[in-house]
């Protein structure tokens, strides 16, 4: 681990209370400027409920089909599915259960915005076809004029399928961008999923650049890292984070020559580290000194983020330059959160509260404005309250630096809000305007969607006429302050979402090179120990372990996982004999007790994980992350098995109704002895998970006793 990515990756799973308690602490935040922020926070929420929503905006599109409205959450997933649809039928059947199942003219009643209501009224037609004798005739018809909608509907929110038409309109200004503003444009596309792919979307940046930098304008770029390189993943590090820096330099070089600012996109957590190695590289690049266009995207939602900034800075100051970071709230936190419970991680990298991650936006904030000797901060907003708390922090900012700083918005948002803004003072603001066709831009929109649809979203509650301002503008640190640092009560830890049934398997980030280095050294040692090689890559570290003696040594596997040998047919007869004579005993232990045998076999499991995985990775071709998910499903196997073993095979049996009064109870029992064959190629976990399954259902109840 380097020393840079020390200082902050201590905080990736710091518990909640701890990082929320270190924000307050350290935000210059009382009740005067509390009351200040509010005032002008009001004033501007207030002004702009006076204006009309601009016709076409995301605003007024989010707000008739937002997120928590059936008609929202269907057209998200006809956007998000249509075009990635490959067969016809799919597609149909897609149309077909999303299309029929919202009222879509009563959501578009009252005149409104056009494209709210020209998406209703073809949405209404459709379901009116799709449930007539036409359906079955118009299935090819109706499919192409959806995804004509889809695409008619995703056009509102890009400036323009080419960089040549988004600087024409650039240039012109309109509702949803005002002449001479400046932009940084985003070529949408993200994921490269071939090499292909990648050298298309370089030539497209590259491209981008050129046109960008004649155009003599103010208008930058920005540059999204997975969209250069295929394989860009913490696996793959010692070779995509060489063959993206190469890449960045050279489109960071001809940045340079235009005087131009260039950005690079913030992704998932678990390419954070990938990407600031890259960003730290450019950043000490010879050939980019003097231009101080270097910048990066910061996600607030993180528990890094500001401890990050410190490094940051400090980067900044060692090389001599002006970063430039633009801090968002953030855009994958669903993501983050599915991501660690899959993972089983053992906390959150992100907040569980929207308070939370505001409180961190404006921390962040605080600090980037007393950082502005090396940092250019970009505040990414729509939020009237964290605009106006910007405001009144820059004012009371000693650096003597005002002004060296900028508001950013989206293209199709937030016109409206800094419009009102300049009213009360001049200010910088950049709009941030995605660039590229409708097969690239239904993603974009979909995400915009879920982030600005939610009915939690300042966005969302500006235009519902029913909320109040005061709880619009209400203070996110107050708020904060009364969680007392409490995660969210309906998003458990990792370990604890199957509830109190159960513990989730301990698993691994395996986007923390501290991390597979500790795992990599364990396995080595386990086979020192056990007289095992093993060589393998994994995560961009190889793999060394023990000294060379023969690949099976069954006096010490057996230790661990029995002897494995050819047998004849009387061994066969002898194992269920063996078998049987177990089972004589094994059959009166009662569910619960089984069911405590399964777990702490499961906690067995767990405690020689480092074994199990060397052993897969040796004999059966896996690599590390494979063979520890294969572990972890035998640890939720064994306790899995134990938890319904205790709820079917209770002594009081399963009540079932009875008609006339009586009492009927079903009871299961087991049927002896079970032989499990497991495929090869999951040696553990399906091995351990017939054998368990088998074993918690060997029961007997005493009323019915058996003989064998």
């Amino acid at each position: 681990m380097s020393d840079f990515s020390k200082t902050y990756s201590q905080f990736k799973f710091q518990p909640e209370y701890e990082a929320v308690s270190h924000l307050i602490q350290n935000l210059g935040w009382d009740q005067h400027r509390s009351k200040r922020v509010k005032d002008k926070a009001t004033r501007i929420v207030e002004a702009l409920r006076e204006q009309p929503v601009v016709s076409g905006s995301l605003e007024s599109f989010a707000q008739k089909f937002g997120l928590n409205t059936e008609e929202g959450m269907a057209l998200m997933c006809l956007a998000e599915a249509l075009l990635r649809i490959p067969d016809a039928y799919t597609a149909n059947a897609l149309i077909q259960d999303k299309v029929l199942l919202a009222d879509w003219v009563g959501k578009n009643d009252d005149g409104g915005d056009w494209i709210a209501n020209f998406a209703g009224f073809g949405l209404a037609v459709t379901k009116k076809t799709l449930s007539g004798v036409l359906a079955r005739l118009g299935g090819p018809i109706i499919r192409q004029a959806m995804k004509q909608a889809m695409r008619m509907l995703g056009e509102q929110f890009v400036v323009g399928e080419t960089i040549g038409e988004a600087l024409n309109r650039a240039r012109i200004g309109g509702d949803s961008i005002g002449a001479g503003t400046a932009c940084s444009f985003d070529m949408l596309g993200e994921g490269a999923r071939t090499h292909r792919d990648a050298e298309r979307y370089y030539e497209a940046y590259w491209q981008a650049i050129e046109f960008i930098g004649q155009d003599k304008g103010a208008h930058g770029i920005s540059v999204k890292l997975s969209a250069l390189y295929p394989r860009y993943e913490f696996a793959q590090k010692d070779q995509c984070v060489p063959a993206l820096v190469s890449k960045m330099r050279e489109l960071c070089r001809l940045a340079s020559t235009y005087d131009m600012d260039l950005t690079i996109d913030a992704e998932e957590m678990d390419r954070l580290d990938l990407s600031l190695e890259i960003i730290e590289a450019l950043s000490g690049d010879d050939a980019l000194k003097g231009w101080n266009g270097l910048g990066l995207a910061l996600q607030a939602y993180h528990k890094q983020a500001y401890h990050l900034i410190d490094s940051l800075y400090e980067m900044a100051k060692r090389d001599h330059r002006q970063l430039r970071i633009r801090l968002v709230k953030g855009a994958y936190w669903d993501t983050e959160i599915k991501r660690a419970q899959v993972e089983s991680l053992k906390n959150y990298p992100v907040f569980t509260r929207k308070a939370y991650t505001d409180l961190s936006y404006l921390a962040c904030a605080e600090k980037l404005l007393s950082y502005r000797d090396h940092i250019y901060p970009m505040f990414a907003t729509h939020n009237a309250h964290t605009v106006a708390a910007i405001l009144d922090l820059e004012h009371g900012d000693a650096t003597g630096l005002g002004g060296a700083y900028e508001f950013q918005r989206l293209y199709g948002m937030g016109h409206g809000l800094y419009q009102v803004i300049e009213d009360f003072t001049h200010i910088r603001v950049r709009v941030y305007a995605p660039v590229g066709t409708h097969t690239d831009l239904l993603p974009y929109l979909v995400r915009r969607l879920l982030e600005n649809g939610a009915n939690s979203s300042f966005v969302y509650k500006l235009n519902d006429a029913s909320v109040s301002v005061p709880s619009i503008v209400g203070d996110p640190i107050e708020k904060a302050k009364s969680f007392e640092g409490l995660s969210h009560p309906q998003i458990a830890l990792p370990s604890d979402i199957y509830g109190s049934g159960r513990r989730n398997s301990r698993g691994m980030d395996f986007s923390s090179l501290e991390d597979m280095e500790a795992l990599q050294d364990n396995v080595s040692q386990v086979f020192n120990e056990h007289y095992f090689e093993v060589s393998s890559f994994v995560a961009g570290v190889k793999v060394h372990g023990g000294r060379t003696r023969s690949v099976h040594n069954p006096a010490r596997i057996s230790d661990v996982i029995g002897e494995v040998r050819d047998c004849r047919g009387e061994d066969i007869e002898r194992a269920f004999k063996m078998a049987e004579f177990g089972y004589r005993s094994w059959r009166y232990y009662s569910a619960n007790e089984r069911a405590k045998i399964l777990r702490k076999f499961g906690d067995l499991l767990e405690e020689n994980e480092s074994l199990l995985i060397g052993l897969c990775v040796r004999e059966a071709g896996k690599t590390l992350h494979d063979a520890h998910l294969e572990v972890r499903e035998a640890v939720d196997f064994a306790r899995y098995y134990a938890m319904m073993g205790e709820k079917d095979f209770c002594t009081q049996g399963m009540k079932l109704p009875g008609v006339t009064g009586e009492d009927n109870r079903l009871y299961f029992e087991g049927r002896g002895v079970f032989v499990c064959i497991s495929p090869w190629n999951f040696p553990v976990a399906i091995f351990c998970g017939q054998v368990l399954a088998a074993l918690m259902a060997a029961h007997l109840r005493e009323i019915w006793p058996l003989t064998i």
